[in-house]
């Protein structure tokens, strides 16, 4: 009964905009929400397809008294052109964009869309043979009771807004206990994933660590380092030179240290500090052949405390 109304309604309103139409849906749900779906037409000579849509929009907005702030517009694979529409519910002509998102008032939306129009949407479809390329969704959503059986009821333009904003009762859900009971079924599966996933994850952790540590276990390796303690007496009254010899049995030494032992003088005192030799400098390291090397440490003669060993 409300649906008949609503149609016939919709005819009346389509009938004064002297254009070709045919009404394909209209329904009501629950008292409160509205939607309707016509096929019309705009003139097929002009293309420019946005004009075209708000000039329809503004004829029906001058039949039904309502203002119409536009949206949205583009283009799709089987549509030619679209274009959204949003109804002004507030006071006064002037849209006020902030407040087309106010909660409280009732919505209203129009939805137009230009159908292809080419021999092959011609041979497919009826609506477009017959001059009806323009698809037309109207959508009123009210947060109140409708009496339907009102003419053009299903309108918003009209409505006050709520003094609270409505909220959206939830629904029960018939399938939650059987959705619980697959969860549950599936947790151990779950978990089983979740277990081969974290060793996969570890694994690879560990991976990377090992690589790291050969890493730097290589780097020692060519980065070697040779101590060498100073033997014997270094006072200066009787040693003018002390003689180091060393057997180069390793090619991948790259540094010698040398250590000097520390001797308490009572009458001088001789400060020793590591001495480092970079062997590529002084030493050839070629062969495993190479003759005994000697470096010679010779000891200071000037006996000021701030002396020491020089290489």
């Amino acid at each position: 009964m409300a649906e008949d109304i609503a149609r016939e309604d919709i005819k009346n309103i389509l009938a004064r905009l002297n254009r070709k139409f045919e009404v394909q849906f209209v329904k009501w749900q629950d008292s409160k929400i509205f939607e309707a779906k016509i096929k019309t037409q705009i003139p097929q000579d002009n293309e420019d397809f946005s004009a075209l849509c708000d000039e329809w929009v503004d004829k029906f907005s001058e039949v039904t008294d309502t203002i119409w702030a536009k949206k949205t517009s583009n283009t799709g694979p089987k549509i030619r052109f679209r274009k959204q529409y949003q109804c002004w519910t507030g006071e006064g002509k002037i849209i006020k964009t902030e407040l087309l998102f106010d909660r409280t008032r009732c919505k209203g939306s129009l939805d137009l869309k230009v159908l292809s129009d080419n021999p092959l949407s011609k041979r497919k479809n009826k609506n477009v043979r017959l001059g009806l390329n323009l698809a037309v969704k109207m959508t009123f959503h009210h947060l109140h009771q409708v009496d339907t059986a009102q003419p053009s009821a299903f309108l918003v333009h009209r409505c006050s807004p709520q003094q609270d904003v409505p909220r959206v009762p939830i629904q029960p859900n018939a399938r939650l206990p059987e959705l619980v009971a697959a969860v549950v079924q599936k947790g151990p599966e779950i978990s089983r994933k979740a277990a081969e996933k974290a060793e996969k994850i570890m694994a690879k952790l560990n991976h990377t660590n090992q690589t790291a540590l050969d890493c730097e276990a290589t780097a020692a390796s060519n980065n070697k380092q040779l101590n060498v303690e100073v033997i014997g007496d270094p006072s200066p009254d009787t040693v003018e030179s002390i003689k180091l010899e060393t057997y180069l049995s390793d090619p991948q030494y790259t540094q010698f240290i040398v250590n000097t032992p520390q001797f308490d003088f009572s009458d001088q005192v001789f400060m020793y500090q590591p001495l480092v030799l970079d062997v590529p400098q002084l030493i050839s390291l070629t062969a495993h052949s190479s003759a005994p090397q000697f470096l010679q440490v010779q000891a200071r003669a000037d006996g000021q405390t701030q002396g020491g060993q020089i290489l």
